[in-house]
């Protein structure tokens, strides 16, 4: 069998075995469509380590391939050939070459307060003035409060969430759900609101957010409103949605709320991952201290 017949059976097996998320089987599909198109479509019998290894050469050479694409490129891809090495009985070339890519050791990026605090005071006055989709604002202030994916935002169906609004299930990557607490009561109460406008209208609105014309809102759809909404407010550098859930969890790292339950928020498999926001908290910490500078003062005050 051909590689590029190979994959949408490998894809089908992760939609439906391995009930990974649309946008994942997505983009397995993006990643091994580029590894057909540079080993020429071979049969998968025939991919042995030669063919990774030039692979791995022609990426390390794109001007826009970073060492997290690579990594990903290549997690894809181990994970292809160890199907097709159990239901197309192949040989795994992964068993014999086993590349040690480099972890990019990159921050996150994440909304200072004042910023945050701007862009949301921004878009709520752009809602209560009907410029932008009343719920948009909500949407934001939800992404940074519980520092959901903003794919697992416009999945969140209404029965998902509680009556009063202050607990809802997430499903996350992986297929494993969560639960998910608001302690804001502000925000539970609107987030119970707009559950009953939605249970209102009937089955036809069956998702918790919803687009302008009344389907399942998009996360394209949410990335646009708030990409519009920083550049109208005068941010200086461009927000995500991906950036409120970093946010999220570093002012709750930087309040002292315990890693584990940070971890248990964001819905991660490995605390390692949620290690990399006490980084980011120390960031924050030589900021303040360099900001007080009180050993300075005291020196420029004596030297006077």
């Amino acid at each position: 069998m051909r590689l590029n017949a190979a994959i949408p059976r490998y894809l089908s097996h992760c939609e439906s075995e391995r009930r990974l998320s649309p946008l994942s089987v997505t983009a397995y599909g993006a990643d091994l469509r580029d590894f057909a198109r540079t080993s020429k479509n071979l049969l998968v019998t025939e991919i042995g380590e030669e063919h990774l290894r030039c692979y791995l050469v022609e990426l390390n050479h794109r001007a826009k391939a970073s060492v997290a694409t690579v990594r990903r490129r290549f997690a894809t891809l181990q994970g292809f050939f160890k199907w097709a090495a159990a239901d197309l009985d192949v040989d795994n070339p992964f068993n014999k070459w086993k590349p040690k890519l480099k972890r990019p050791k990159r921050l996150p990026r994440a909304l200072m307060r004042t910023e945050l605090s701007t862009l949301l005071e921004f878009a709520e006055d752009r809602s209560r003035r009907g410029s932008c989709a009343e719920t948009t604002f909500l949407a934001l202030t939800f992404l940074s409060a519980t520092g959901l994916r903003v794919s697992e935002l416009c999945a969140l169906s209404l029965e998902d969430v509680a009556p009063d609004g202050a607990s809802l299930r997430v499903r996350g990557k992986g297929s494993r759900d969560r639960m998910v607490f608001i302690s804001n009561e502000w925000l539970a109460r609107e987030i119970a609101e707009l559950r009953r406008q939605r249970a209102r209208k009937g089955t036809g609105a069956a998702n918790l957010f919803v687009s302008r014309h009344g389907g399942r809102m998009q996360p394209s759809s949410l990335r646009g409103r708030l990409k519009r909404l920083s550049q109208s407010g005068g941010a200086t550098r461009k927000v995500t949605p991906h950036m409120l859930r970093h946010t999220a969890a570093t002012l709750l790292i930087e309040e002292g709320v315990d890693i584990r339950i940070v971890q248990r928020l964001l819905g991660h498999a490995s605390i390692a991952t949620t290690e990399i926001y006490t980084h980011v908290a120390d960031e924050a910490l030589k900021r303040s201290l360099a900001r007080a500078d009180v050993i300075g003062r005291v020196v420029r005050k004596a030297r006077s």
